[in-house]
């Protein structure tokens, strides 16, 4: 591993320290990165947010119980698993994985108790820490910050959710030293994240880079040898299967790189619908490589009337964004089968395995001695939960009912924008009437498995911030009350005062709208499920004023005042 210089070094602990204390520990971000009271009522059931507030929606009772008994399936196949691919599941599969138990399918697809090594990931982490290679980490701080802002578990910077990230893709680097770190490694990870646990993340990380089935080391080693392997099967793919997209695009020169690159090394996450992203995610854990042959073929098909008409420059941008995208996800899914099975017959479904085994990882990942005991769980969590701040009154109104996942949405890279969030219930193996529930839970509940807010929670934090609101109303008016009577005593004590005797002069008291308050930014905290009750415990201030330091008697005020803050935790689901 190459030398790096004494700066490199203290840059790079430097970006570790703000990570590792997060905005508990003190790390300063922008107004305009800081959460606001307003951000739950505009979540989607995904965990994504929007400029307006979302309706609510009710699903049809049919649709609830065809729901219902997928997940009640489900349940009873994760109970008598075996590992083997059969048409039912396959079946299922492109049908949807219900929420519910949707990540406990994907840990089966991906066989992560066979990785997974005890005490490796907080090693790994932590060798990454003391001499991991700083453009990497670099790289990683910059990503981290930029990837899934629109999602409630990315929002705050050097929250919860981007310190997870941060520390997955810093382990990864020393996990894997042929690769370090590459852009897209972050929306893999943070897709992965959204269903898992840190550590299950990081682990499914792992896999799909050293496993032959996905083999995506190829796709950001730094040659990216996959990647151009992939581009050139396309173009083939292209040339046969699309004769007449192709002989556009040939014409005006508009070259598989040119949009292939991003839809490879991230998976479609940018340019189409998270609800249609989950489905092909589902499909790409069950059957490997050729789902992403197929999907990016598909794409072309779906858009050969757009595409053909199109010059360089438009197809660059369009391609981008895939705007008007109005596709039924079920019917997307259904030509997804169809374009597997025509690639199989014509030997185009996937890489030739003599070229698909040089993408896989050259050596076996290195064994990292354990921290030191003092920094062992310094920051590394594994059942860490996300909880939230200061809940507006009302946000369970927008978050009681959801949308129907097979809909389409209206642009690119948007979910069910009519969906909101109801209460996650996860399924448990041998459990009928859970899998009924977890039919009912929303993708949002589901990609917060573990740092979700159960609706119960959220109308008693509502019910508290109004009690909160009445306190600092209350502590206002005494605020002017004060006021009042400052003033009738610093007049009495200036009329009758000795002219040699210095008078201190009127302050007057800080109003409600200039005092510092908690109620306008949510914000990310790390804990358990108890609940602080400081807002309780402030007491109205009393209006008598004695003779003495008119400052002192304002600096308290202002100190009782900024004690009225209320914290939320979450419990665990």
């Amino acid at each position: 591993m190459e030398k790096m210089p004494a700066d490199d070094d203290d840059a790079r602990l430097a970006i570790f320290e703000k990570y590792e204390a997060g905005r508990e520990g003190g790390v300063q971000v922008e107004d305009w990165e800081d959460p606001n009271l307003k951000l739950y009522a505009l979540t989607d059931r995904y965990g994504f947010m929007h400029k307006d507030r979302l309706p609510p929606t009710h699903p049809n009772q049919k649709d609830l119980e065809l729901m219902r008994q997928r997940a009640l399936k489900w349940n009873k196949m994760l109970g008598k698993w075996n590992g083997v691919q059969n048409a039912v599941m396959r079946r299922r599969v492109f049908k949807g994985i219900p929420d519910g138990v949707r990540l406990e399918v994907w840990k089966r697809f991906l066989n992560l108790e066979e990785i997974r090594k005890e005490g490796q990931y907080e090693a790994a982490y932590f060798a990454a820490r003391e001499r991991g290679l700083y453009r990497d980490i670099d790289q990683i701080d910059k990503d981290v910050r930029r990837r899934f802002r629109e999602h409630v578990l990315f929002r705050e910077s050097f929250g919860q959710g981007q310190q997870i990230l941060f520390r997955i893709l810093a382990a990864y680097t020393m996990y894997n030293t042929e690769i370090g770190y590459c852009q897209g490694m972050d929306a893999i990870a943070g897709l992965l994240m959204m269903y898992m646990s840190e550590e299950d993340a990081y682990w499914a990380l792992c896999r799909l880079m050293s496993s032959e089935k996905y083999a995506m080391h190829g796709l950001y080693v730094s040659d990216l040898r996959k990647l151009h392997e992939m581009l050139n099967h396309h173009n083939t793919i292209r040339r046969k299967v699309l004769p007449k997209v192709n002989k556009h695009l040939e014409h005006v020169g508009f070259e598989p790189s040119l949009y292939g690159t991003k839809w490879f090394m991230e998976g479609f996450q940018e340019m189409l619908p998270f609800p249609l992203v989950l489905r092909i995610w589902d499909v790409y854990l069950y059957l490997g490589e050729p789902v992403m042959h197929a999907m990016a073929a598909l794409l072309l098909k779906l858009f050969k009337k757009q595409m053909t008409k199109q010059s360089f420059e438009q197809l660059h941008q369009f391609t981008k964004e895939l705007p008007g995208y109005k596709f039924d996800n079920d019917d997307v899914m259904d030509q997804l089968d169809l374009m597997l099975q025509d690639l199989n017959k014509q030997k185009l479904a996937s890489l030739p395995r003599a070229t698909s085994l040089q993408f896989l990882p050259t050596s076996a990942p290195p064994s990292y001695p354990q921290p030191p005991s003092e920094y062992r769980n310094l920051s590394l969590r594994r059942e860490q939960r996300l909880t939230i701040r200061s809940l507006p009154t009302g946000v369970s109104d927008a978050r009681t009912s959801y949308g129907s996942e097979s809909s389409g949405s209206e642009g690119p890279r948007s979910p069910d924008s009519t969906a909101s969030a109801p209460t996650i219930v996860p399924v448990r193996h041998n459990d009928e009437s859970a899998a009924a529930s977890a039919a009912s839970a929303s993708p949002a509940d589901a990609s917060l498995a573990h740092h979700g807010l159960a609706e119960s929670q959220i109308e008693e934090a509502a019910e508290e911030n109004a009690a909160l609101q009445a306190a600092t109303e209350s502590l206002a008016e005494a605020d002017v009350m004060k006021a009042d009577r400052l003033d009738a005593q610093i007049s009495v004590r200036s009329d009758t005062a000795d002219p040699a005797e210095d008078v201190s002069p009127v302050v007057s008291p800080p109003s409600a709208q200039d005092r510092p308050s908690d109620l306008a930014s949510p914000e990310v905290l790390s804990g358990n499920d108890d609940v602080d009750d400081t807002a309780h415990d402030v007491a109205t201030p009393t209006a008598s004023v004695p003779n003495g330091d008119v400052q002192h008697d304002k600096e308290q005020l202002a100190a009782a005042n900024s004690d009225a803050s209320l914290r939320v935790r979450v419990s665990t689901l």
